[in-house]
């Protein structure tokens, strides 16, 4: 709440316009017109051996398989959660990161 609050607060540009957060399960990925969105913070955790979360898999695999799909107008920002003890260390915020470039 805190988090949403105090991006909603923040100025877009000089206009006055604010930022409209909301949080989207990545199960919901197919909901988003992605072409009018302007800024994306994913968190997204790899669980196993590199495996995106059982809740994000489709949107993983969507985002992979839609290499026409132009994000290029997206200003994002990837924050990947994983254990350090296994040899694929947050692959899964690190593939997406590396698709969304």
């Amino acid at each position: 709440k805190k988090l949403f609050d105090g991006v909603a607060s923040l100025p877009v540009d000089g206009s006055g316009a604010r930022f409209q957060p909301r949080l989207v399960n990545a199960q919901q990925y197919s909901a988003v017109d992605w072409s009018q969105e302007g800024v994306l913070l994913l968190v997204i955790s790899t669980s196993g051996d590199g495996v995106p979360p059982t809740d994000a898999r489709d949107f993983y695999d969507w985002m992979l398989c839609s290499s026409n799909k132009d994000m290029s107008h997206l200003y994002y920002s990837v924050l990947a959660l994983g254990d350090s003890n296994y040899p694929h260390f947050c692959r899964t915020g690190r593939t997406l990161d590396k698709r969304l470039a």
